[in-house]
C-alpha cells in the first residue's frame, strides 16, 4: 500500500529499496494521516534524504553561536569513530545512542547531535539523528558524517 502511493520519482533514487521503505516506515506513518500524506510528503522531497545525500553550506552544521569549524568536525570525528564501535548487525537507534550519547552530554548535547542531524538530513527539523543513521545505515552514515568532515576543514 505505501508502496503504492510513492511518486515515479521517489522509486528513480539510486538508493531506493523496498527494504530502505519498510525501515522508514514508522517515520512515514508518525508524520502523514493518510495516503494522500504520503504521497504529498514524497513528492515534496521531504524523505529525499533518505535516499540520496543531502547538500549544504559547512557554516549550516554549526551549532548556536559556535563559530569554530575545526573543533566541529573534531565532533563529528569522534561521532564516526563511537559509531564505527557499534557491529553492523547490531545498528539501530538506541545502540546508536549507547555509543554516542555519553559523549554528547560532555560536550552539549546541541554541539554534537545537531552537527550529526545536518549532516545525515541537510534539515533544520528531522527526525532524531540517531534514528536517521539507524535507517540509512552504518556505511551511509559514515560516508556522509565524513563528507562534513571535509566541509567543515576544507
Amino acid at each position: 500500500m505505501i508502496m503504492a502511493a510513492l511518486p515515479p520519482q521517489t522509486k528513480l533514487f539510486s538508493e531506493f529499496n523496498e527494504g530502505l521503505i519498510l525501515k522508514l516506515l514508522p517515520v512515514i506513518l508518525e508524520r502523514a494521516d493518510n495516503i494522500r500524506g504520503i504521497t504529498d510528503a514524497f513528492a515534496s522531497h521531504e524523505y529525499d534524504y533518505f535516499f540520496t545525500a543531502p547538500e549544504y553550506q559547512s557554516e549550516q552544521l554549526l551549532w548556536k553561536g559556535e563559530t569554530d569549524h575545526v573543533r566541529t568536525a573534531k565532533r563529528l570525528e569522534t561521532v564516526i569513530d563511537m559509531i564505527q564501535t557499534v557491529p553492523d548487525t547490531q545498528f539501530s537507534a538506541e545502540t546508536i545512542k549507547q555509543a554516542v550519547w555519553d559523549f554528547a552530554e560532555q560536550e552539549g548535547r546541541g554541539s554534537v547531535l545537531w552537527p550529526t542531524r545536518f549532516a545525515l538530513s541537510g534539515r533544520e527539523r528531522s527526525p532524531d539523528p540517531l534514528l536517521i543513521a539507524s535507517i540509512i545505515g552504518k556505511d551511509e552514515t559514515v560516508k556522509r558524517l565524513l563528507h562534513a568532515v571535509r566541509a567543515l576543514t576544507a
